[in-house]
């Protein structure tokens, strides 16, 4: 038995044009390789893995991302250069697994090879979660769960062709749909800017700070918990009668916090008596190994003092009554002894068929689940947050140092509003007395005209604004959806392109961008003419108005600068 362990490698990624693919589908990858004799290129996207022959106009071989299983490499030293892929058969006739061995023939084939074999790998494990396993100096297989495909596609333009940029950029355009969509239509569709200018952009920029100041928060607001997976090792490539295991960091991690006893004798033997590597193989070659997957001894495995000893600790774990264990104090919702007077016609008995221990082969296999169980905090996952009282809002404490000024400066105003029964009564005999003099008088006007007027010209003029207002949002809410969708992708697609503009006119001056710039600002004077004739010029004019007016502006330097240039040589003869 023997343990691989894998070391990181550099990663070179080859970037091509786009080929016959599906929408918001780009190459990542593309290489020179043969299948079965057949010269092809092999291609990873951002979905799939695709193997074409030479002057195919399609993918003879085409494998989504969720269809890997496993993926195989020849030694660094072979004669040839190979990559094996596993598939799992979508057939429901023939279950068996498919097998693709792709032979790289380029003059850097061994690059290549490890750029593919890493690439598949990151887009594997990143829904797991988990770090992707890093070649080797030996065949290695790299087994994964099988993830959905990615969702947005990327180009290169990158210096060495760094991995880890294209899967941020994959990341970013993923979860900017608005982003998503101006990288489609200025770099895919169009190709008014090349990948590295789009990046470049400050307004990309910007929104790549922005998405990764939230993306920390929202990891430092979440911890991931633990797996409940149990440990499943499985048999790697089978060299005679030697079989490969891949142990990563993680593996290890979840062995000793499903085997207890294993991670102390891991403790006491290593580094003092024993190196990591024979550790592991012995681990691999005992019985407490081989029961751990087949839930029986094996009759067959040689004996180990070492986890022999560790299997007897397990067993004697198992059979003892835990300490913490207190059947007086069991939680309402688990406890079925807590309804049985709700029962007593039918009776709340015991089923004696649930005794455990019949079967002494399946005891430990059992024990060691429940063991696994009882480590999650049932008690808080059977919390409903929904019925749980809501927590009092956080109130501001009044600091007071001297309550006996503030009460009395709240109550000396009320003091002062009090009439004593005297004075009120003079009151009610003045007020009387007034009413009794008073004779009306229609004839004397009691307002004037001018102020008169003016209010009435104030309350016309509010009620006009009010009026124009909910007409504005009429005619906006009229408009249809897909207009609206278009107005906001022109606004987008020309505010980008005219930031690229002005970058490249000033302050120092590049002719070839701002000619491709100027070109494609004529093209968006035309898209916004279709704009205007679809839903009427009024409502488009005072949305794409200020837009327009720029892009205006705009062509109207670039044709001072193309004079300015054309001018020049004659001045300086």
């Amino acid at each position: 038995m023997m343990i691989v362990i894998f070391r990181r490698r550099p990663c070179i990624h080859f970037l091509s044009s786009r080929a016959m693919l599906d929408p918001n589908e780009q190459i990542v990858l593309k290489a020179a390789v043969s299948y079965k004799k057949n010269k092809g290129t092999l291609t990873v996207t951002s979905k799939r893995v695709g193997w074409a022959a030479i002057g195919a106009k399609a993918f003879s071989i085409s494998v989504p991302f969720a269809n890997i299983k496993a993926q195989m490499q020849s030694l660094p030293n072979a004669a040839k250069v190979m990559l094996k892929l596993t598939t799992t058969s979508t057939d429901s006739n023939s279950p068996a697994d498919n097998n693709y061995t792709f032979e790289f023939s380029g003059p850097k084939a061994l690059q290549e090879r490890d750029a593919f074999k890493d690439l598949i790998t990151q887009n594997l494990t990143r829904i797991r979660g988990s770090s992707p396993s890093t070649p080797s100096n030996t065949a290695s297989p790299a087994t994964t769960p099988a993830p959905s495909p990615l969702p947005a596609p990327v180009l290169g333009g990158l210096p060495g062709g760094l991995s880890s940029e294209i899967q941020a950029r994959l990341s970013l355009l993923s979860k900017n749909k608005e982003l998503q969509s101006l990288h489609q239509e200025l770099v895919m569709t169009t190709k008014t800017v090349t990948e590295a200018e789009f990046w470049e952009s400050p307004y990309v920029k910007r929104i790549r700070q922005q998405q990764l100041k939230k993306d920390q928060a929202v990891a430092e607001g979440q911890q991931k918990g633990r797996s409940s997976q149990m440990v499943n090792l499985l048999p790697g490539t089978q060299e005679g009668a030697d079989v490969k295991y891949t142990l990563t960091s993680q593996n290890i991690h979840d062995i000793f916090a499903q085997y207890p006893s294993v991670k102390r004798g891991y403790d006491v033997n290593v580094p003092d008596k024993l190196s990591e590597e024979q550790f592991w193989k012995r681990f691999l070659a005992s019985q407490f190994f081989h029961r751990s997957r087949a839930g029986i001894r094996a009759t067959t495995v040689p004996k180990d003092d070492l986890f022999d000893k560790c299997m007897a600790e397990e067993d004697e774990e198992n059979t003892s009554v835990p300490k913490s264990l207190n059947a007086t104090n069991i939680h309402r919702l688990i406890d079925l002894a807590s309804t049985e007077e709700d029962h007593v016609h039918g009776g709340n008995s015991p089923d004696l068929t649930m005794v455990p221990g019949r079967t002494a082969q399946s005891l430990p296999l059992i024990r060691r689940f429940n063991r696994h169980a009882m480590q999650n905090k049932i008690e808080n996952e059977i919390l409903i947050e929904d019925l749980e009282a809501p927590e009092p809002p956080n109130k501001i404490v009044l600091d007071i140092q001297d309550t006996r000024r503030y009460f009395e400066s709240q109550s000396g105003g009320a003091a002062a509003n009090v009439l004593e029964s005297k004075d009120s009564m003079e009151v009610l005999k003045d007020f009387a007395q007034k009413a009794m003099e008073w004779q009306p008088d229609i004839t004397q006007r009691l307002i004037g005209k001018t102020p008169a007027e003016r209010v009435m010209h104030e309350l016309t003029g509010v009620i006009r604004k009010k009026l124009t207002r909910a007409r504005a949002k009429e005619s906006d809410a009229k408009l249809p959806v897909s207009i609206q969708h278009k107005l906001t992708a022109y606004q987008s697609a020309t505010n980008e392109i005219l930031r690229h503009f002005w970058a490249s006119a000033e302050p120092n001056y590049r002719a070839d961008k701002n000619a491709r710039m100027v070109e494609a600002l004529r093209k968006q004077q035309e898209k916004a003419r279709e704009l205007l004739a679809l839903a009427g010029p009024e409502d488009n004019e005072r949305m794409i108005g200020p837009v327009t007016r720029a892009v205006d502006k705009a062509l109207a330097e670039g044709r001072k600068k193309v004079l300015q240039k054309k001018i020049a040589p004659g001045v300086a003869r």
